[in-house]
């Protein structure tokens, strides 16, 4: 019996032995194909942030000259190298001045293309990563690849903030801004002609006050609240624009357009061919949202209530006596929703993620 019970032993230890084995094996190469998944995650955040951020240089608009779809492809390897793509030639320094250098891993950005509408853009990654465990079978690295779309082309149907307080005639039901087409001119705080509102020179009371200096602030800064198509808001009768106040805010927002993108001239963006501009940053204070309203029906020279048509984004681009100029762009409206109801004015929603 007892030289029985040592053969059992002597079994149970070599099962034990082969059993530990197979199970070190199957822990390393899980270790291996972990380290893959992780990888795989951190490719995949960084080609979803790259994707979204070269859709938001688009416009939505053809460009046969390619400059939109450049610099969205130049935003797109700004923010993969961001979010940790290797970029050991440092291409992007504006965007990513401190690229990461990982001698384990080989990146590749595979393709970023732009399609032919200005509307989406598609990225795709691929990363070599290093195997530590499964190189006992002969395998020495392994590929991980992830890719991202992002596409912009959605009409604004809420502005959560920001709303520049003057409103741009459109009759209702508004459409299309007919003639006032993406690079046309447009100016806030003329006087209606013809009786379509008498004592009205576009401003709008958004909240923020029917005063001068309350105009002023609110040209300064935008107005605060959610707006929202189809929202009553109420005119801001009087010339203001002639005051100190609204002078004062225009001027507000032009000291920090020169500040901040100093290299940008205003009037360049207002004469870029067919109304497709190239050169607006996202954060430029000179590119507002602006509601389109139906100012007909303001009788007298009283406060009125029209509705929000639409959104509009401008250009502003200087000021005049009492009047203040821009032009009509498609671009990117900050803090905005979308709405496939709501009209096409040239506010277009943030991108979103569509594969």
């Amino acid at each position: 019996m007892k030289s029985l019970g040592a053969f059992f032993k002597g079994q149970a230890a070599v099962m034990m032995t082969l059993v530990m084995a197979t199970l070190l094996g199957a822990v390393a190469l899980g270790t291996d194909v972990a380290v893959l998944y992780f990888n795989w995650m951190q490719l995949q955040k960084a080609a979803d942030a790259a994707a979204l951020a070269g859709a938001g240089r688009l416009t939505a608009l053809p460009d046969p000259s390619g400059t939109v779809a450049a610099n969205a492809t130049d935003a797109a390897k700004g923010y993969a190298c961001l979010n940790g793509i290797d970029d050991p030639h440092n291409t992007n320094p504006a965007i990513c001045p401190n690229p990461v250098n990982n001698p384990d891993y080989v990146d590749q950005v595979n393709f970023i293309t732009v399609d032919p509408n200005d509307t989406q853009v598609s990225i795709k990654l691929t990363r070599q990563v290093p195997y530590y465990f499964a190189k006992v079978l002969g395998l020495q690295t392994g590929r991980v690849a992830a890719g991202a779309t992002a596409q912009v082309s959605q009409p604004v149907g809420t502005i959560k903030g920001g709303l520049f307080p003057a409103g741009i005639q459109c009759d209702s039901p508004c459409k299309s801004l007919a003639q006032l087409d993406p690079g046309q001119s447009v100016t806030f705080g003329q006087k209606f002609v013809g009786g379509i509102a008498p004592g009205n020179w576009n401003w709008l009371d958004l909240g923020q006050g029917n005063g001068a200096s309350q105009l002023g602030q609110a040209i300064a800064d935008g107005a605060s609240g959610t707006f929202t198509v189809g929202q009553t808001v109420s005119s801001s009768p009087g010339n203001k624009g002639n005051s100190n106040p609204v002078k004062t805010g225009f001027q507000d927002r032009m000291n920090r357009h020169n500040s901040d993108f100093a290299g940008v001239d205003p009037n360049s963006i207002c004469t870029s061919s067919g109304g497709n501009p190239t050169k607006i940053l996202p954060g430029d204070p000179l590119l507002v949202t602006a509601p389109a309203v139906d100012f007909n029906g303001c009788t007298g020279k009283g406060q009125c209530n029209p509705t929000i048509e639409g959104f509009v984004e401008v250009y502003l681009t200087a000021q005049s006596g009492g009047s203040i100029d821009g032009c009509i762009v498609q671009a990117i409206a900050a803090q905005s929703v979308g709405s496939s109801s709501a009209p096409q004015l040239g506010a277009l929603a943030p991108p979103t993620l569509i594969r």
